[in-house]
């Protein structure tokens, strides 16, 4: 498993050792994922309160010899070496203990595959079992530990037999009978308040969210007195299950591809946006999931995407960040052993920034936070409108109030649009490039630019691919960019694409010098394309130069139908967007009975929610005696 010969990656291990395509389980229907689920279960028997929990893993097992050193094991490297698989720090088996009711109780059973070599162990074909369990503090010992039962000489239990029927079935069958493999027991497991209902709902939905890229489908079985249509359902991992709900969950053109690199660390990511109503049963008040070889090893909030003017969208947004190709060392720095939130550092900070800048600047999600703002506070601006003729009359009539409120940039209102085009609903994006072209002046079959040596430079490219062509799981795309003749991926600072547009921001090498020329060549990889889709850019270094004083580069319109059409322009008004909330909106704007008025950035622009059921503005009112001042207060 170890050896140079071996899968390097999960995908390699899932394509050599199952035969499926590119090692994406999304490749296979959805009859094929049921039946290689049955392999590995998750099953919920005993009472509703106090479930147990019972995983079942029809694979290689272990031997009595092996087992202490395997899974009752703590802090062994055992799959350190291996590069296809997931769950590298020994603490999975440990980890859930914690949460095994009162008692802290698991029952663990195993027996290797008998077709594996025998290695001379004079136990290899009977089964064994043990029961872990928390001792409390004795002896002197400060802290409870957790010990496992062996026989009176420190040996596992062992037994012979073909089978044992030990496998949880749905509605009352007969357990199902496991001849090789791994059965644990989570005795009275502790699942969160909103985990505790039918598995086949919000437990499997968390999971889903917590393995995005599942390796290998699970069987998730409800057997516990529930009833339904079905007691089972298989569970794919997050990013399959959107693959097959796209049309119905995802606004269209996402999910959208993105990557950058961070101190020379290549990160790729993946936005999905859902539909109004649609991220329920993906994601709870998670934003950002960074994932490590399928998994996810730090979250973080859906408050995030505040700081970048896109709070219509805030419920509705998820990253994945696939972190899997970054070095170790970094890693280290980045994630915590909890799984739950990142460290916090120059690099992890550095990490956010790139981030933070990469969605303020998607034109998709700016364009579609505009649309959802939209449709939330249309009304209330026609409501508006008799107070805005007043004010403006007032402002015609009194220079001086006119210098005091008009001096300076006017609020955007993006509803009164000049009539222009949308955000490239129009746009039907191929599932292969068949071009990828730099958009520029062309001399000599080279894109010609002159950039300071401080600064890094842009380059845009049209193309009719899909939005997540560099990013999805599946006949994924890779964009590379040389430097005089040599590959050179640290200097891709960020590559974004959408509707037919792809963004590449680089930077210079540090040691360049002025009024030097370097020759830059990018090309695709793709084994479904007959070219590499090259494209020349020839770079003449110049003096540093101040930052702030850059000029920004004009928006290429998408390829399609709208492309001959103007973009929109926004028109300006002059007064806030104030809109009353009532209880049954709270949810809607992130709002409770203590909270008194919530601001949503919208670029330059604000609106203001105040909240009318405020249960301290409700107290004042039943104070009130006189009806005439319940209004004015």
């Amino acid at each position: 498993m170890s050896s140079e010969d071996a899968p390097q990656s999960i995908d390699a291990a899932l394509s050599s050792f199952f035969s499926i395509r590119e090692g994406k389980i999304s490749y296979l229907d959805t009859q094929t994922r049921n039946k290689m689920s049955q392999s590995i279960i998750l099953a919920a028997t005993g009472a509703k309160t106090k479930p147990n929990i019972v995983l079942v893993d029809e694979g290689e097992g272990q031997t009595p010899i092996s087992m202490p050193d395997t899974i009752l094991s703590i802090s062994k490297n055992n799959k350190l070496s291996v590069p296809f698989v997931q769950g590298k720090f020994n603490m999975g088996g440990t980890g859930a203990l914690p949460f095994c009711g009162k008692h802290k109780l698991q029952l663990v059973i195993s027996k290797r595959y008998q077709n594996f070599p025998n290695n001379n162990d004079s136990l290899f074909f009977k089964w064994s079992f043990t029961v872990v369990r928390r001792e409390n503090p004795r002896e002197g010992r400060k802290s409870s530990m957790f010990t496992y039962l062996t026989d009176v000489n420190g040996n596992m239990l062992s037994f012979e037999a073909d089978s044992l029927p030990i496998i949880p079935m749905t509605n009352g069958q007969e357990y199902q009978k496991m001849h090789y493999g791994t059965f644990i027991k989570l005795f009275n497991y502790s699942l969160p308040g909103g985990l505790k209902s039918n598995i086949l709902f919000d437990l499997t939905y968390r999971l889903s969210m917590l393995i995005p890229e599942l390796a290998h489908p699970i069987r998730i079985r409800e057997c516990r007195n529930y009833k339904g249509h079905t007691l089972e359902t298989t569970l794919s991992g997050l990013v399959t299950r959107l693959i097959d709900d796209r049309a119905n969950n995802l606004e269209d053109g996402f999910p959208s591809s993105e990557t950058f690199h961070i101190d020379g660390q290549p990160f790729k990511c993946a936005i999905y946006v859902f539909k109004s109503g649609k991220s329920a049963n993906y994601r709870e008040k998670e934003g950002i999931l960074y994932v490590v070889n399928g998994q996810t090893h730090a979250t973080v909030g859906e408050s995030f995407f505040n700081r970048v003017n896109l709070s219509y969208l805030a419920d509705s947004i998820l990253v994945l960040v696939d972190c899997s190709l970054v070095d170790v060392q970094y890693r280290e720095d980045m994630f915590m052993n909890s799984r739950d939130r990142l460290r916090r550092g120059d690099f992890v900070k550095k990490i956010e920034d790139q981030i933070e800048e990469m969605l303020k600047n998607h034109q998709g999600l700016k364009e579609l936070n505009h649309e959802r703002r939209e449709a939330k506070v249309k009304a209330r601006l026609e409501d508006d409108k008799p107070l805005k003729d007043v004010l403006q009359e007032i402002i015609n009539k009194s220079p001086v109030l006119s210098q005091l409120l008009i001096r300076g940039n006017k609020i955007s209102n993006p509803f009164n649009l000049n009539k222009k085009s949308g955000r490239g609903d129009e746009f039907k994006g191929k599932k292969h490039p068949t071009y990828f072209n730099s958009v520029g002046k062309i001399h000599d079959g080279c894109l010609c630019r002159s950039v300071p040596i401080n600064h890094d430079f842009q380059i845009k490219f049209e193309t009719d691919v899909v939005n997540d062509y560099f990013s999805r799981p599946d006949e994924q795309g890779e964009f590379f960019l040389e430097l005089n003749g040599q590959m050179k991926p640290e200097l891709i600072k960020h590559l974004g694409l959408f509707n037919g547009i792809a963004t590449l921001t680089a930077k210079l090498p540090e040691e360049v010098q002025v009024n030097q020329e370097l020759i830059f060549e990018t090309s695709l990889s793709d084994e479904y394309i007959p070219s590499k889709f090259k494209n020349e850019i020839r770079v003449v270094t110049e003096a540093p130069q101040d930052k702030s004083s850059g000029k920004s580069g004009s928006r290429i319109q998408p390829p399609g139908k709208t492309r001959s059409k103007d973009r929109e322009t926004p028109s300006s008004v002059g007064i806030p967007t104030i809109i009353e909330i009532y209880k049954n909106g709270w949810e809607s704007v992130g709002m409770n009975e203590e909270s008194g008025l919530n601001l949503m950035k919208v670029d330059e622009s604000s609106d203001y929610f105040v909240n009318m059921d405020n249960k301290y503005l409700l107290t004042e009112l039943k104070n009130i005696k006189d009806e005439s001042q319940i209004k004015l207060t």
